[in-house]
């Protein structure tokens, strides 16, 4: 499924797939969404949002939130990012370092 472009783009079954796919949960589905735009106006690089979710059924390590992290809509601040790899490098330090950090780090 394609990476949403904005927060109304992430959907309760776009949601329901990743967390399956990353083994969150089997069998539940989240049902609804809601959006808290977090630091509006602050960063170039990003959108975030806390998403506030309601499931079906409960399940075992459901989360009640996320935090979600957007490419910015910003087409500058976009080709900067794609300039430096910004993107790729957050993707890898949490797929490949994080989880070895001595800090907490987003899963």
């Amino acid at each position: 499924m394609p990476t949403p472009r904005r927060f109304e783009d992430i959907t309760p079954a776009w949601l329901t797939s990743m967390f399956r796919e990353s083994g969150v949960f089997r069998a539940s589905t989240v049902q609804a969404i809601a959006v808290e735009p977090i630091g509006v106006g602050v960063g170039f690089l990003g959108q975030l949002a806390r998403l506030r979710l309601t499931y079906d059924r409960p399940e075992p390590a459901q989360p009640a939130t996320v935090i979600a992290k957007l490419p910015t809509l910003d087409p500058g601040g976009r080709g900067i990012c794609q300039l430096f790899q910004f993107y790729e490098r957050e993707i890898r330090f949490y797929g490949d370092v994080g989880r070895e950090m001595p800090v907490r780090v987003p899963r």
